[in-house]
């Protein structure tokens, strides 16, 4: 889903906890490259960028736990 001014938020798609955030504020990332992955039940799911664009913010922290639809990451698109 495309937010106001092309911001994309990308969502955890289950709850589980955050094993790592691979990008930061301002990074440039590609469509398919890994944003972040989160882990439930001892199986790791990656979450990849979908389209082109910029890092505008990052709202999880390594080892937080998350509900299913948590905003991770939000990007501009290009």
């Amino acid at each position: 889903m495309v937010g106001p001014n092309g911001s994309n938020p990308v969502s955890s798609p289950i709850q589980g906890t955050i094993v790592s955030i691979d990008v930061a504020v301002g990074d440039e990332v590609r469509a398919g490259q890994q944003l972040a992955v989160v882990e439930a039940m001892k199986m790791e799911n990656v979450l990849r960028a979908p389209r082109d664009g910029k890092i505008e913010r990052v709202d999880a922290q390594v080892g937080a736990a998350v509900e299913k639809g948590a905003a991770l990451v939000t990007y501009e698109t290009n």
